[in-house]
């Protein structure tokens, strides 16, 4: 099935109370956390075997995806780098303060990894079109399902930028 079929049909799933908790024991099952007693605890100090590090710039629209279970940081600084190689007087502060950090992982019985992008950017006025553009993008190269977006819709309260 295409990504963006496939995709529509996992957020209506994603946006129901059962559906949203489905999406997050599966992502927090990914990261190494383990629900006790009702909570999700870390079972160690690693993000997970099935998680890698994703980056992505706003301004070029490229991407990095680093490797699985290992540093989770490397893909930022790494597409930073390749972005100042690109863009000759691109200084490095300036270039990794735009980059957008993420994870991917790798979820038992799902189709498609789950992308999330994080940071206080999201926080900011202009972030919501930012980050429909960015969701858009990692659907068009069909990396994954972005989830970020999805968490917004289903609880609202959470995206206070304009």
């Amino acid at each position: 099935m295409e990504i963006k079929k496939e995709f529509e049909i996992f957020s209506e799933k994603a946006l129901t109370d059962k559906g949203w908790q489905e999406v997050e024991n599966a992502w927090h099952f990914a990261l190494n956390y383990e629900l006790r007693e009702g909570h999700w605890y870390k079972k160690r100090a690693s993000d997970g075997d099935s998680v890698a590090g994703f980056a992505i710039d706003p301004k070029t629209l490229l991407y990095k995806i680093g490797p699985i279970g290992r540093d989770h940081f490397s893909a930022k600084l790494d597409l930073s780098e390749e972005v100042c190689d690109k863009a000759p007087g691109a200084g490095l502060e300036e270039t990794e303060s735009r980059i957008v950090d993420g994870r991917l992982a790798i979820v038992p019985n799902y189709s498609r990894p789950l992308i999330m992008v994080v940071g206080m950017w999201l926080f900011e006025p202009g972030a919501k079109e930012m980050l429909d553009r960015l969701e858009g993008h990692i659907l068009n190269e069909g990396l994954g399902f972005p989830i970020r977006g999805i968490h917004f819709k289903k609880d609202p309260a959470l995206f206070r930028a304009s």
